[in-house]
């Protein structure tokens, strides 16, 4: 008896499932592992802080003195690691790599089932999701992946996701190929329930990774010039979706990552070579249009998304040409359009061979893969190695300072940045994903305070730490135990502090502030004067911190009620206004008394309030997000009526 399709392809599906759990599962039982390099502890940070704070924490003041919780990172990851803890009473490190593991496991899944709706063919489907399970073949085109890795035959899918702490990037890989395969299902059957499936795709990736989200805007435009299919079905899928998860992600945010992208370190270089590539590929894309017209959709897609990601990769790789921001890091998206064009290729290759040959193909592949699940799985166990959290210099210094200044801004160096929110709520001077700043000032001032580059004295780098309100600085230097070195010459900035804690090399040290609020009482003329022009221009900011250091000045007593809201306790005299160690932002409101008072924007970022009135009072602040949150809530309602619509009709023309 022949096999059903819809049966072959499952047991095919839950192979690769089976495999791929098989080859990580000791991930998704550990809580810490000895990747304390890994930017994962911000996704475990960011999980935490949604598990202790819920809907309370619109506004973020954790990092770079604070941001609305949108612009620190996509949050469907650390939401998926924070629920899954509060069910299972898991800490959030552990929820979040069962997490990671889980959808890792998914990835070849989602491939597979994306090749299978695409051609009908289960078997090349199949050795597609084979492909993408046990071979990275970055590491045969790129020395740079090869040499991370220690050897082509490695597992660099799984270094990026513990390593590099790469969790919401890898698991964009699955929602991406997800998200495609329902949007074919979309354009050719046109029912109510694939237009949702496609938009729900959509959506998660939206709200959990910008690379993956590029990773989608080339594959669909690969596949729509593959395809020809209708642009503005999906162009009204993917408005509809992006509207429903819009709260999430809204507009202001998505602009202030594409502007801070283009300009970090990794950003594009518009020299003469990024003109040239550009105008060479669509020449290059006319030669792979013109020469696959009649191969398969499933091949066709993968040669053209080959092309596209690998001229992206491969170019920054040889050439330095960076046509896009961060350009090398696509090479996991790159290694997508390889295996699927690969593993196309090789089954049309075979069908056309003598059965004898076709089976020899076969007996050398299956060889060569159990060889690979062998080295994927020692290479795995290798790097899961659950250490003693407590006994890391990361975690001791986060508690110190937890103790000794509880609730006040403090800065670290090294991984402890990263660290440092997974064990407490200290606030941080820097922290993590700087893509989204909302002042990138912080980039030049994080740098001088850390390097003293041209401040032989450390006059700017003490100025800058009393401008951001720290009250204490962990600095590590060569030798320490973890495990980045951050600080470099630093004898001239000790001189200026106070020791407070020592182990070997790793040091904190008290910052003289006179209070520990982040508001404070001056005048007008004591604002800094203009916008600093580098990290070691400090002069502009003197009378601003002779203002902070001043007795005579009242006090302000600040206090956070939850992290969308604060209030400020202090007496002013005429004349004097209120600064505050927090970034401006739209979505800020002030009240005194009930009545509202207006917020300003000093050449720092940081907001100033003016109540015009003296003597006692208390300052309400409240973070709601502005116009631009109400107006997105409004339409994501507007996206969920449609979608109901939607779906309501596709019920009634299925009773029909």
């Amino acid at each position: 008896m022949q096999r059903s399709p819809l049966k072959t392809i499952a047991a095919i599906l839950a192979a690769l499932f089976l495999l791929n759990l098989y080859i990580v599962h000791g991930l998704a039982s550990l809580e810490y592992l000895n990747q304390m390099g890994s930017i994962e502890a911000v996704h475990i940070a960011f999980a935490r802080y949604w598990q202790r704070h819920g809907s309370e924490n619109a506004w973020f003041p954790l990092w770079y003195s604070g941001f609305p919780i949108s612009y620190v990172y996509q949050p469907a990851l650390p939401l998926a690691s924070a629920m899954l803890s509060q069910v299972t009473a898991w800490t959030p490190a552990h929820a979040y790599h069962w997490v990671i593991a889980v959808m890792y496991a998914l990835g070849p899944v989602s491939l597979c089932w994306m090749a299978w709706v695409m051609s009908g063919r289960p078997w090349a489907s199949a050795a597609t999701g084979l492909f993408y399970s046990l071979l990275s073949p970055s590491g045969l085109l790129m020395q740079t992946v090869r040499v991370d890795m220690g050897g082509w035959r490695h597992a660099r899918r799984y270094q990026a996701l513990v390593r590099y702490g790469e969790g919401p990037h890898v698991i964009s890989l699955t929602l991406v190929t997800f998200a495609l395969g329902a949007m074919h299902l979309a354009c050719t059957r046109r029912t109510a329930w694939s237009y949702v499936l496609a938009g729900t795709g959509m959506g998660l990736l939206l709200l959990t990774s910008w690379p993956g989200t590029v990773a989608l805007t080339m594959f669909s435009a690969c596949y729509l010039l593959t395809a020809k299919r209708p642009v503005w079905l999906l162009a009204v899928i993917a408005a509809v979706a992006y509207l429903a998860i819009a709260p999430w992600n809204p507009l202001s945010e998505v602009l202030q990552t594409y502007q801070n992208a283009n300009r970090m370190a990794h950003g594009p270089v518009k020299d003469h070579g990024y003109y040239i590539s550009w105008a060479l590929l669509p020449s290059a894309a006319a030669l792979v249009w013109w020469g696959t017209r009649r191969v398969n959709l499933a091949l066709r897609l993968g040669l053209f998304y080959t092309l596209l990601t690998s001229w992206i990769v491969l170019g920054s790789e040889y050439f330095h040409v960076f046509i896009l921001p961060d350009a090398g890091r696509f090479h996991l998206e790159m290694e997508i359009g390889l295996v699927l064009a690969g593993a196309f290729a090789l089954t049309a290759v075979s069908d056309r061979l003598p059965g004898n040959w076709r089976w020899a193909i076969v007996a050398v592949v299956v060889v060569f893969f159990v060889r690979q699940t062998i080295t994927y799985r020692r290479y795995v166990r290798a790097s899961i190695q659950p250490i003693d959290i407590t006994s890391t210099v990361e975690y001791r210094v986060s508690k110190y300072l937890e103790q000794h200044y509880p609730g006040q801004r403090v800065m670290a160096g090294g991984s402890t940045a990263f660290w440092m929110n997974v064990f407490t709520d200290s606030p941080q001077v820097t922290g993590c994903c700087d893509q989204s700043v909302l002042d990138d000032l912080i980039w030049d001032s994080n740098f001088n305070i850390k390097s003293g580059m041209n401040d032989p004295q450390a006059r700017a780098r003490v100025v800058w730490l009393k401008v951001y309100g720290a009250q204490a600085v962990y600095i590590d230097e060569p030798g320490t135990r973890d495990s980045f070195v951050d600080f470099y010459d630093t004898a001239p900035l000790r001189a200026q502090l106070t020791e407070v804690w020592r182990e070997g090399v790793d040091t904190i040290y008290r910052v003289p502030q006179r209070t520990a609020s982040l508001a404070h009482v001056m005048t007008r003329q004591d604002l800094t004067a203009h916008r600093p022009v580098s990290g070691i221009d400090y002069q502009p900011m003197l009378a601003y911190v002779a203002a902070l250091d001043n007795p005579a000045l009242p006090a302000a007593d600040w206090q956070w009620e939850t992290p969308s809201r604060a209030h400020i306790t202090t007496r002013l005299e005429p004349g004097q206004i209120v600064s505050v160690q927090e970034n401006a932002h739209f979505g800020w409101n002030a009240s005194v008394a009930g009545q509202p008072v207006p917020i300003e924007k000093d050449a720092l970022g940081y907001m100033v309030i003016d109540p015009k009135r003296s003597g006692a009072m208390k300052i309400d602040l409240v973070w709601d997000g502005g116009v631009e949150a109400r107006i997105l809530w409004w339409l994501r309602l507007a996206a969920l009526l449609t979608v109901a619509a939607v779906l309501y009709r596709g019920w009634r023309e299925a009773r029909a």
